[in-house]
């Protein structure tokens, strides 16, 4: 019975898949981040590492129409040329070498994904208040009106090397969004995929493997 015991306790340990070291960071409720309240500026920061280095700011603004990125020299996004900032699919690699978009919207974006430091005005949505609120840009969807619910692909510099990593974001109406989850690979140069976050099956067998080798112990 004892020697049984300890074949299910490793057999347990042994089914937790390998894998390099994910960090993933929800952010319930969805924290909302909307420019043009009182006519303000927004802004939000991500130190994805928690180094005390800002990797990624967003920005949102009224009296300047739009949903745009800034960021250090050392920070790098997912973009295509000619298009600006790719709104990443679920299920996307994201490292050092990048596959063509997955987008729905394909057809206007260019196959080739490039890693680039992008600043600038409206680079993730833009909007005119000029009475017919007109509203586009790279996250917006300028034939249905609605904003894209996808993954920005970032690599950012952290104390250890470059990291690559996802902020999950649904863009709205040129004025900001929703921020919902954000992952990243703590083993520098480490590729990941959009969406993926660690299993909690994986966790539960580890603690299940590791508290019946502890039982069994006492018994002998």
């Amino acid at each position: 019975m004892i020697k049984t015991g300890y074949m299910l306790a490793f057999m347990l340990l042994l089914a937790v898949p390998a894998r390099s070291d994910l960090i993933y960071v929800d952010l319930p409720p969805p924290e909302g981040f909307f420019g043009g309240i009182n006519g303000t500026t927004a802004t939000k920061s991500f130190d994805l590492d928690s180094n005390g280095t800002v990797d990624i700011e967003f920005v949102a603004g009224l009296e300047i129409f739009g949903f745009w990125t800034q960021m250090p020299e050392t920070t790098r996004v997912v973009t295509a040329p000619g298009y600006g900032i790719v709104p990443m699919q679920p299920g996307e690699a994201i490292g050092a070498t990048l596959g063509p978009t997955q987008h729905p919207r394909a057809s206007l974006i260019s196959d080739s994904q490039v890693w680039a430091n992008v600043l600038g005005l409206g680079n993730l949505s833009f909007g005119f208040n000029d009475g017919d609120d007109v509203v586009g840009g790279a996250w917006h969807d300028e034939a249905t009106g609605i904003g894209d619910n996808a993954y920005l692909g970032i690599e950012f510099l952290g104390d250890a090397g470059t990291h690559y990593g996802w902020i999950h974001i649904q863009e709205f109406a040129g004025l900001g969004g929703w921020f919902y989850e954000y992952a990243y690979e703590d083993t520098p140069g480490a590729s990941l995929i959009a969406g993926v976050i660690p299993e909690p099956s994986s966790v539960l067998l580890l603690l299940l493997g590791g508290a019946c080798l502890l039982s069994l112990r006492r018994k002998c």
